[in-house]
């Protein structure tokens, strides 16, 4: 009877694990080896299509019939993923099914590398890389600057940013904008500066570093808001002649600083300028607690012990770690990672570092990977049991656990990380019939010890 629940349990266990694997070949689009993943958006005075992620396999664009380059304007081959075929993958995502090879041209027109219609209408737009114009890099004498490529024959590769975007000046002056951070992090309440800087892409994109230096210059009125969805903004003001803007925000969570608006500069009063965005976590007040802490793999590799832990020790340790559960609650408190994290300090002393930290640690998307240096997998209790948010799920009968860096520790709190030893993970969580036991030498004593796996 036992070996068969435990065939059951393993069968369930099994179950869940291919839907776990099912789901991340989903997300990952595909198993293309030459594939990539890319950061893709379209600004035209706001953000057209917000930042997402693609998807992307070479020659996606023949795929839909179009006649891309063969070669570059200096005759070498061009080998990769181009922008276009990013461009191809958002239109893919945009239209689902409707997008097809024999519909493609009524969203897109390409010819002799210059594209005059995207998302079905005929508009013209650039478009850069990280920032940055693609260009060959090869310095023209006649006019001063590189060569930029069109979008058939600038390539791209895994993780590059593509932003294609409408410039709104008569002129083209518009200014492509930077922040001075590629993430801010805040703590609610408590003021925070940004500070913002432009260059005009579309003259000066193809110039020498130095020269693009010498034209980017700070943001001077540009409107600066923050948005979770970029679908609702809240405007947070404009910058100085600095560049720069001070601000606060009130409610901790996952946010993006977006740009936006016009900029005064040498020539002009109302300089339009192309949105740009930066992610921004702002954190809630840290706070502290006091908790008991061991962990067994077979015997008590680290014996009961209390550890005082900040709410930001993961954090300042280099980890990435979540603002919100898995239902959109706000984590505001000490977690079971943060004692985890605080657990190899006290174990390694000035060993454990923020360069070091993931030596010792290793987690993802607050599962756990590697404990005390070692791959291991491991569950955890709080208090004896497994912490939860207490809201049933219909579907599985039962309440959705927490994972390490969403389950909140209190003072007093007991945590203990565990290895389990049998084969389908049915070892007993044990527990005494008394929080404490008083005995008389020499005289009997009596413990009762029941378990629940």
């Amino acid at each position: 009877m036992v070996k068969s629940g435990k065939k059951i349990l393993a069968a369930i266990i099994a179950v869940i694990m291919a839907l776990s694997v099912f789901q991340v070949l989903s997300f990952a689009g595909g198993d293309d080896p030459e594939a990539i993943y890319v950061e893709f958006s379209y600004y035209d005075k706001e953000f057209v299509i917000a930042p997402e992620s693609l998807y992307v396999v070479p020659g996606l664009a023949k795929e839909y019939g179009f006649e891309t380059a063969e070669t570059d304007f200096s005759d070498n081959p061009v080998t990769g993923i181009t922008v276009f075929d990013v461009i191809v993958a958002a239109h893919l995502a945009e239209y689902g099914d409707a997008f097809t090879a024999e519909t493609a041209s009524d969203y897109i027109s390409l010819s002799g590398g210059y594209i005059t219609k995207i998302f079905g209408e005929a508009v013209s737009f650039s478009f850069s890389v990280n920032g940055a114009t693609p260009n060959d890099g090869v310095y023209n004498e006649q006019f001063g600057s590189y060569t930029g490529y069109n979008a058939d024959a600038a390539t791209v590769e895994d993780g590059d940013v593509v932003q294609i975007y409408v410039s709104q000046d008569s002129y083209w002056a518009d200014y492509n904008t930077y922040f001075d951070s590629d993430k801010y992090t805040a703590v609610q309440g408590e003021e925070i500066t940004a500070t913002i800087t432009g260059v005009c892409l579309v003259y000066y994109g193809c110039s020498t570093q130095e020269t693009i230096d010498s034209k980017t210059i700070p943001m001077n009125g540009a409107t600066l808001s923050i948005t979770e969805d970029f679908e609702n903004y809240t405007e947070l003001g404009t910058t100085d002649e600095n560049g720069s803007i001070t601000f606060t925000v009130e409610n901790p969570g996952e946010y993006y600083l977006v740009t936006s608006g016009a900029v005064e500069d040498d020539y002009s009063e109302d300089v339009p300028v192309i949105g740009n965005y930066a992610p921004i976590s702002v954190l809630p007040p840290e706070t502290e607690a006091s908790v008991e802490f061991s962990y067994y793999d077979n015997g008590f590799v680290v014996a009961p012990v209390t550890l005082t832990v900040s709410s930001r020790t993961a954090e300042q340790y280099g980890f990435e770690t979540t603002i919100k559960d898995h239902n959109g609650e706000i984590v505001d408190g000490v977690t079971v990672f943060d004692v985890l994290v605080a657990a190899h300090i006290n174990e390694y002393g000035d060993a454990f570092t923020e360069e070091t930290a993931e030596d010792y640690i290793g987690c993802a998307y607050g599962f756990v990977s590697k404990i005390f240096g070692e791959a291991k997998s491991c569950s955890f209790s709080v208090n004896g049991q497994t912490p939860n948010d207490g809201v049933i799920n219909e579907s599985f009968g039962t309440y959705t656990g927490y994972t390490m860096d969403t389950a909140q520790v209190e003072d007093g709190d007991v945590v203990q990380l565990y290895v389990c030893r049998d084969a389908y993970w049915s070892d007993y969580n044990t527990y005494f019939d008394s929080d404490e036991y008083t005995a008389v030498q020499g005289e009997e004593v009596t413990a009762t010890i029941t378990g629940v796996c």
